[in-house]
């Protein structure tokens, strides 16, 4: 028995705009009859995209700017529509301040050699930044199919195409422009989903299992709920309920809350459909296409095909006696020398005990002064729970203010929906530009007391706002690396199955920092945040230099680059299937497979540093 849903809007979402007013279909234009015929091809739905807060320096008094202030702070509009991104770099120009059309939500901000008086709503001008003045919102594989064949028959040097999902990525790597020749497609529309109880991948004579398929656009709520509905779940999911969980998410790799206990998201994907540049649609999976499906796991997105969907493996819901526990653990953080003793003891609990932890299935970010971990193995077991945190939990009821909840939930959907679907409601200010760092960590770091040790002191002073390190930067501890699962789980002994650097599978927290800067900062301003993130990913680096970078959560200037997300062996391998399925070099992106520093068209990234 199949269940099939048809494409959904959920009632989060709001209609469908650009600019603030409905989108803009092109008109054949004249000068380019390539391009007219590729309009006509896709029966007139190509489109025309300015900066989503336009309508706000056009007509700031008009109804459209209304509207768009009203719904601005929502990510689920953002996410609906093409030129919505959620962090200001993914639609300006970040190199040249004058090239955006950033509107803030904040009404004032302090002033600044390079920021002015003051700044409300709007800068003096709006400006096309890296939003792409083309975009096809995808419907079909013949959708992808057309602009492929657009871009290869394009006299004068291939037209720049990008593929941008729900708009989450710190990288820059979801919109390009370059010159008056670009394409986006668009595939936050794709919102199918369908849940098979007896699932086998085309082409396998594997066992049937629980299995749900989604659209490339379908966001981690609306996967969420779906599963719930089915009487199912997806125990690997993102922390983030806008993000397209058959996009990026997936492709580079993929984890989340319980990914210690049930591996990570290309660990669960059991198939994709997509279309690449040279074999056109193709199911992919562990039976067909192998190459292609090793590469889907792990490579990333935007070099090898615009993924339509994929297929995820399910687990039945949580019963009775098999609830999930979770422990929140808050303390105010002193100032001055007590806090910074308050803060090196509190680090060093999580640094001595994050091993043990995550191999016994606990899971979730810690920081500063907090940790918010849940485990599903526990069988809903407050006293086991209680006894397994006990140096943190007694560290911070002990601290004045402090507070440590241990309590249970029915199921890992509860969970999500009381813990990671309600971030969603205050939304980002798409004037600010918020960009990574990560490092995975490896186990030895945490069993050498030595090494332990050089990570506590590096995480307190990145932790310290009043440091040179720390000033600037927020730093989170993520244990969400599947260290139980390939050690002790379903996934001991598999070896190199997907493409993900091999540190994946022997780390055991992934320290993430985060700056940025203001859309009103000048360009020194901006070099300057941008040489204190470097910094800190080098001091991540020396650190742990057998560990690796997420690619999703990077250093946008990472050198060595390729070995740093993939290793030297899987980069090269990435390479052979990228020149396989992608022969024309058709689809580009920064710092993804077959990127190099001679691809143009970068120079808003590359003009930072």
């Amino acid at each position: 028995m199949k269940l099939q849903h048809q494409p959904i809007l959920p009632l989060l979402l709001l209609p469908l705009v650009a600019n603030g007013s409905p989108v803009h279909f092109l008109t054949a234009p004249a000068d380019d009859p390539l391009l007219s015929q590729l309009n006509q091809t896709l029966k007139g739905r190509l489109q025309a995209a300015r900066p989503l807060a336009a309508s706000c320096f056009s007509d700031p008094a008009g109804a459209a700017c209304a509207s768009l202030k009203q719904h601005l702070s929502s990510p689920f509009f953002k996410s609906g529509q093409y030129n919505g991104f959620q962090n200001l770099q993914g639609e300006a120009c970040i190199s040249d301040p004058n090239n955006q059309c950033p509107l803030s939500l904040a009404p004032s901000l302090p002033t600044s050699p390079s920021r002015g008086a003051s700044f409300t709503t709007r800068l003096s001008a709006c400006n096309q930044g890296s939003v792409s003045e083309h975009y096809v919102e995808v419907t079909s594989a013949q959708d992808v199919q057309a602009v492929f064949d657009y871009a290869r028959n394009t006299p004068n040097g291939k037209p720049r195409l990008s593929i941008k999902n729900s708009g989450h990525d710190y990288n820059m790597r979801s919109s390009a422009r370059q010159g008056d020749s670009q394409i986006a497609f668009w595939t936050r529309n794709l919102r199918s989903m369908a849940y098979n109880p007896d699932f086998v991948p085309s082409g396998c004579t594997t066992p049937a299992r629980k299995a749900i398929t989604l659209g490339a656009g379908v966001s981690t709520t609306e996967a969420m709920s779906f599963a719930h509905a089915n009487g199912v779940s997806l125990p690997v999911a993102g922390s983030n309920p806008t993000v397209g969980i058959a996009g990026g998410w997936v492709l580079n790799g993929g984890h989340g809350v319980l990914t210690s206990g049930f591996g990570l998201g290309v660990d669960r994907v059991l198939e994709f459909r997509i279309v690449t540049p040279a074999s056109g649609e193709q199911v992919v999976n562990a039976c067909q296409n192998e190459e292609l499906f090793w590469a889907l796991r792990g490579g990333g997105a935007g070099s090898f095909g615009v993924v339509l969907e994929a297929t995820f493996q399910a687990e039945e819901e949580e019963k009775p006696g098999q609830e999930l526990v979770s422990a929140m653990m808050m303390f105010p953080l002193s100032s001055g020398a007590d806090g910074r003793r308050q803060l090196n003891e509190w680090v060093d609990i999580l640094a001595e005990h994050a091993r043990e932890w995550a191999l016994a299935g606990w899971g979730g970010p810690s920081g500063a002064n907090l940790s918010v971990l849940a485990n599903p193995f526990l069988g809903g077991n407050l006293e086991e729970a209680r006894r397994m945190l006990a140096p943190a939990i007694e560290f911070v009821e002990r601290q004045p203010g402090g507070f440590a909840l241990v309590d249970t939930y029915p199921s890992w959907y509860e969970y999500f929906a009381r813990n990671i679907n309600s971030t969603a409601e205050g939304g980002q200010d798409n004037a600010v530009a918020t960009f990574t760092t990560s490092r995975l960590i490896p186990q030895r770091v945490f069993q050498d007391g030595d090494a332990r040790a050089g990570l506590v002191d590096v995480l307190v002073e990145l932790s310290s706002p009043e440091t040179e390190l720390g000033k600037g930067m927020q730093t989170y501890f993520l244990m969400d690396l599947p260290l139980r699962y390939s050690q002790l789980g379903e996934g001991k002994g598999q070896g190199n199955e997907t493409s993900l650097h091999p540190a994946w599978r022997e780390s055991v927290w992934s320290v993430v920092s985060y700056g940025g800067f203001h859309a009103t900062a000048g360009l020194e301003d901006r070099r300057r945040a941008v040489a204190g993130l470097r910094n800190v990913t080098k001091t991540l680096e020396a650190v742990a230099p057998d560990g690796c970078t997420y690619a999703n959560e990077a250093d946008p200037w990472t050198e060595n680059w390729e070995t740093q997300f993939w290793g030297e062996e899987n980069y090269q391998r990435l390479l052979r299937v990228k020149q396989q399925v992608d022969p024309e070099g058709l689809l580009s992106c920064w710092h993804c497979v077959g990127w190099t520093p001679e691809d143009e068209g970068y120079g808003c990234v590359s003009g930072l540093v």
